[in-house]
């Protein structure tokens, strides 16, 4: 077997459950690589022990099983509260089910590598960021972190959200000076690491910034915004209801708008220092709905897919 070969692909597996939100086909894909790998061995006559590479084979195939049923669990749409909890315990044990089988194929990996030295005599240590894996699932209008966050919070993690928004750096221009540089679209810190809490339980608290509640936590949505703005026409009938998000604001009256979400673990930073390379864990994204109630003319904030 070509252990770089599977080396890189198990690299690739860490990158994808840290940079990105984790989706079963992804992960599934790169699994499924590893798995050929065994299987071109095998047939190759490269294997040392085919029992061990079918147990690897078949360990690979029921952790694929375990991000398909997990990610199911934590998509699907609740009817009521006994089920979304039923559905939570199930998420979690899947989480922990998850890590055991990952962990028993680090080890046999390994093991293996040592036995065949590898592709030049050395002995390759494979490693599976398993426990850095987490996802977010609402429940009842409350936002909760699944994973394994005790391990989470011994390694001195802190949880940073962002928001999926456009951002024009600052670049020094022909002369020296400082001018406005290209428009980048994807994942930025909002605020720093005091703008969101989560307790031994998931639970994610908000810092709010409005009048009246700043410097309270809270868990409703509502919190990652500013206070929507109510434009009248010329005759003093509501005309439209922005909300901001990033460098824009957005009409919500009379209709919805869903913005992007995104929660990750990583290593403390002051505020103002943050960078990526902090980031311990994948990023989990969530969106929240904000849309005009009819009945009563109120914005509503609500956690969404």
């Amino acid at each position: 077997m070509d252990i770089s070969t599977l080396t890189s692909l198990i690299s690739a597996f860490r990158a994808e459950t840290r940079e990105d939100s984790i989706t079963p086909e992804s992960l599934g894909a790169l699994l499924q690589r590893i798995v050929n790998e065994f299987a071109s061995s095998a047939n190759s006559g490269q294997s040392q022990s085919s029992s061990d590479w079918t147990w690897c084979k078949n360990q690979i195939q029921q952790i694929n099983g375990q991000i398909n049923t997990l990610q199911t669990n934590l998509t699907a749409t609740t009817q009521t509260a006994h089920r979304a909890n039923t559905l939570a315990l199930d998420a979690g044990n899947n989480v922990q089910t998850l890590d055991g089988k990952v962990k028993q194929l680090e080890a046999r990996l390994n093991s293996i590598g040592s036995s065949t030295g590898g592709n030049n005599g050395s002995t390759p240590t494979i490693t599976i960021e398993h426990k850095n894996f987490i996802a977010l699932q609402a429940i009842e209008g409350s936002l909760f972190v699944r994973g394994n966050l005790a391990y989470l919070r011994e390694q001195g993690l802190v949880p940073y959200i962002f928001r999926y928004t456009v951002k024009e750096h600052r670049v020094n221009g022909p002369d020296g000076t400082r001018i406005k540089g290209p428009k980048k679209t994807g994942w930025h810190v909002f605020y720093g690491t005091s703008k969101i809490l989560t307790d031994t339980t998931g639970l994610v608290q908000i810092l709010s910034e409005r009048e009246g509640t700043k410097g309270q936590y809270f868990s409703d949505p509502e919190f990652l915004f500013e206070a929507p703005t109510f434009h009248e026409d010329g005759y003093g009938n509501v005309a439209r209801i922005t909300v901001p998000y990033g460098k824009y604001n957005y009409d919500v009256h009379y209709k919805s708008k869903r913005f992007r979400f995104a929660i990750a673990y990583g290593l403390p930073a002051a505020e103002g220092n943050f960078s990526m390379h902090l980031l311990r864990t994948n990023l989990a994204s969530i969106k929240v709905k904000v849309y005009q109630e009819s009945t009563t003319d109120q914005v509503k904030y609500k956690w969404s897919r």
